[in-house]
């Protein structure tokens, strides 16, 4: 008889058991996904956060072109010789 066939012996389907030590890997491990999966989500947060200010100043810079070309063009504002 072989040393080390036990798991040829265990139902289809049905698992080993962990070891204490296995154990307490696998929930480190879980742990430390789930900080990393919180780290991503915020950090994802902030880039959001950030688009939506790019947003706010991209509309707000084209207000204001805008407001600038029709005053240059009531003549109400003169171009300056710089640009």
């Amino acid at each position: 008889m072989t040393k080390g066939n036990s798991n040829l012996l265990m139902k289809a389907g049905s698992k080993r058991r962990r070891s204490r030590a296995e154990i307490v890997r696998d929930k480190l491990l879980n742990a430390q996904r789930e900080r990393e999966v919180q780290e991503k989500l915020a950090q994802f947060a902030q880039m959001q956060m950030e688009i939506s200010e790019y947003k706010r100043l991209d509309v707000n810079r084209q207000i204001l072109s805008d407001s600038y070309t029709y005053l240059q063009k009531k003549g109400l504002l003169k171009q300056n010789s710089q640009g």
